[in-house]
């Protein structure tokens, strides 16, 4: 049995920018992303909840999933493509990058499953996820 609660949430030292995840192949930001499942997940029982929280130091932001960091999980997804073998389920061309855009931001890119399935690796129950072993 999985986690009944997404806990999303921002970490970031103070001024820094909110930051950047990208689909790039449907072309919307995580968060909007997680806008669409919210209702499919609460149809599940699942929750979602957002925080933020101040760490010391400069420039430093990041995203949460239960806790762990959302790069984290985007580059343990790889592992996951045995999970689905359907051809709607595996990522074409490059997986998950990190990329500057023109205007400077920095921004974590990856196609649309890829984070739905670090949706779904951050509901496993901890003892599940990478053997109990946390993606750092």
């Amino acid at each position: 049995m999985g986690r009944s609660e997404l806990v999303v949430t921002w970490e970031h030292s103070t001024g820094a920018p909110r930051p950047c995840y990208w689909a790039y192949d449907t072309a919307k930001p995580f968060s909007l992303l997680l806008d669409e499942i919210g209702p499919l997940m609460a149809r599940d029982g699942i929750s979602i909840t957002h925080g933020e929280s101040l760490v010391p130091g400069t420039g430093r932001t990041r995203i949460l999933l239960n806790g762990l960091a959302l790069e984290d999980l985007l580059s343990g997804v790889g592992a996951a493509q045995d999970y689905c073998r359907a051809s709607r389920c595996m990522a074409t061309g490059e997986t998950y990058r990190h990329v500057v855009r023109k205007d400077g931001t920095p921004c974590e890119e990856a196609p649309e499953i890829y984070f739905r399935k670090a949706i779904l690796f951050a509901l496993e129950e901890p003892e599940k996820v990478n053997g109990g072993q946390e993606y750092l």
